[in-house]
This record gives structure tokens, sequence and C-alpha cells, in this order.
């Protein structure tokens, strides 16, 4: 999935049970979540716009993965969201590298639960709220 807008739903895009999907280059804004990744192994999300998602200070917001494992979430935005930046929550070995994630309500960046083996390097965190 490349070079889309997507606008005002639940989930801007939501991938579930998958391996080796690529979104590049995408803009997500005014979803409850702008990416969710749920179940999935070795997938890209790259230079995407996630910016003013969310309607809910806690539970919603840029960049949701979950339950997954080996995904690569580099060069993205997320930014202005109402709720979080990023989520990781129980999987592991991801790169997370080269974000931007500012200004957003919440957390810039949470783990929770197992989430060992990660590499987090070279994201930029800006003036984010406490979640």
């Amino acid at each position: 999935m490349s070079n889309n807008f997507v606008s005002g739903y639940g989930r801007g895009l939501s991938v579930l049970f998958a391996r080796g999907v690529n979104a590049t280059g995408n803009e997500f804004s005014g979803n409850e979540i702008g990416i969710e990744f749920r179940e999935t192994e070795y997938c890209q999300i790259r230079e995407n716009e996630v910016n003013k998602n969310g309607f809910d200070p806690v539970f919603q917001g840029g960049i949701l993965i979950a339950a997954s494992g080996y995904n690569t979430i580099e060069s993205n935005s997320a930014n202005w969201n109402s709720g979080f930046g990023v989520v990781i929550e129980f999987g592991g070995a991801h790169t997370l590298a080269s974000n931007e994630i500012s200004h957003n309500g919440g957390a810039a960046l949470i783990l929770l639960g197992s989430t060992a083996g990660n590499r987090i390097e070279n994201n930029q965190a800006n003036k984010n709220g406490l979640g």
C-alpha cells in the first residue's frame, strides 16, 4: 500500500495476521488510530504521515504494533495525535528508527508487555504528553 490518503475512519490502515506487508508514503489523519499492525511479521512501515489521529488521549493515536515481531517502523511522522505517538505491545525484535514523534497528547513511545529485542535509534520526540 503506498501513496494513499485516509481520513475519518476507525483505523486508517489495519493489517491483521499478515507477513511481509509494506505501507509506504501514505497519509493518515482524522482516524481513531492511524496505523494498526496486529499479529504481523517482517512488515515495513516507512515514510508515512500519521498525524492528527485519535479522539481519546489514552487509547487512540498514531501507530500501534501489537502481538507482532520483526517489523520495521522507519522514517515516519507521528505528530499531533490526541493520544500516543507509537505503541509496541506484546511483541519484539522490531526496528524503530529515524521517526519524528512529537506534539502528541500522550507519550511519544510506549513499550507495553513483553517487548524484547527491539532496536530503537535516531528517533526525534519532542513536546509529548505523559499519556
